[in-house]
């Protein structure tokens, strides 16, 4: 399932920064945004503008990561001129349509 496959590969992200920093920013996400881990593939844009709001631009590299494997797991292809803002509503839009 497309939301299963997308929880992981933003665990996978998140690990990137390291299981204390990823576990501090799930329990920020749930405690002040109400945002629960199962819940961040029908709110990922939501979710990414939390990720701006607490850790700013520099976090642009791991939300590409996740869109880019996002996409490549269910063989799709991002456009090489879309802007992240733009991959990131296009993989929202996939999310809810399964």
């Amino acid at each position: 399932m497309p939301s299963e496959i997308f929880v992981n590969i933003v665990d996978e992200g998140l690990a990137r920064l390291g299981e204390g920093t990823k576990n501090v920013i799930y329990e920020a996400l749930e405690a002040d945004y109400a945002i629960r881990r199962q819940e961040i593939p029908i709110k990922f844009v939501e979710f990414s503008g939390v990720l701006h709001d607490i850790l700013g631009p520099a976090i642009d590299p791991l939300l590409q990561f996740i869109v880019n494997s996002f996409l490549t797991k269910i063989n799709k292809e991002a456009a090489a001129s879309t802007d992240l803002n733009e991959a990131i509503q296009a993989v929202a839009q996939i999310l809810r349509d399964y």
